[in-house]
């Protein structure tokens, strides 16, 4: 393969790498973060260093836990988890059960 065809290759790859690029910057508006992302984030990333698997347990853990995996060496605050009334709402696979009253 002679110079020239070294210059084809080269423009191929360099062509292909824009188009990449191209098509990653101009599909953060349709593709970016969805509303729960956020949330099996927050999970996965206390799932590491709290072991309480009681965050968002409506799905299994791995996914949470594989997505935290980039975060743990930004040693980030684990503030802690939700404590508001709706929080306290235990999913039953049926229909929505609330804890019992504390004795008083």
């Amino acid at each position: 393969m002679g110079n020239h065809g070294k210059k084809w290759i080269a423009a191929a790859v360099v062509s292909l790498l824009v188009t990449l690029a191209a098509e990653l910057v101009l599909s953060i508006r349709q593709q970016s973060q969805t509303f729960d992302e956020s949330a099996h984030l927050y999970a996965g990333y206390s799932y590491w260093k709290r072991g309480d698997y009681g965050i968002n347990p409506e799905h299994p853990p791995l996914a949470k836990l594989l997505a935290a995996v980039p975060l743990l060496p930004l040693k980030l605050p684990v503030p802690p988890p939700p404590t508001a009334p709706a929080a306290r709402v235990r999913l039953s696979p049926c229909c929505p059960v609330r804890r019992p009253p504390a004795p008083e």
